[in-house]
């Protein structure tokens, strides 16, 4: 699991991952990290697992009493397509930036993409590595 929050201002001012929560402390810490830095609308992969989370964190967002919309999302090779290629003008043309955590700058230094046997592109970390908070 990855949060990455963005101000107004389109600065990134909150990236973290990880994988040592249960579901009911993974819904808990997003909750609290809501809380703390009440995003307008949060974001939420519903591939896999994910729409399970999905569920659960709109239940509990709204449980909460905070007025953050929370909105699913599917990720496919197109939509990475597009959140790189507007990642990569972002960053160039210096609309958005990052934060200088080691982890996420790592992930997007590999992240990668590749032609399938088809010809089409399709974007991933490599092989043993991750690409949560980059995505994020």
């Amino acid at each position: 699991t990855a949060i990455s929050i963005m101000n107004y201002d389109k600065e990134q001012i909150f990236c973290t991952g990880f994988n040592d929560k249960d579901e009911t402390e993974t819904i808990t810490y997003i909750v609290e990290i809501i809380k703390q830095y009440k995003p307008l609308k949060v974001l939420v992969e519903t591939n896999s697992i994910g729409e399970v989370f999905y569920g659960l964190l709109k239940k509990a967002v709204a449980a909460s009493g905070t007025n953050t919309q929370v909105i699913g999302f599917t990720t496919t090779n197109d939509s990475k397509q597009r959140l790189v290629n507007k990642l990569q003008v972002a960053i160039q043309n210096k609309t958005h930036t990052i934060l200088d955590d080691k982890t996420q700058l790592e992930e997007l230094a590999v992240y990668e993409m590749k032609l399938s046997p088809t010809g089409k592109p399709t974007y991933n970390a490599p092989s043993g590595y991750h690409d949560d908070r980059g995505i994020a």
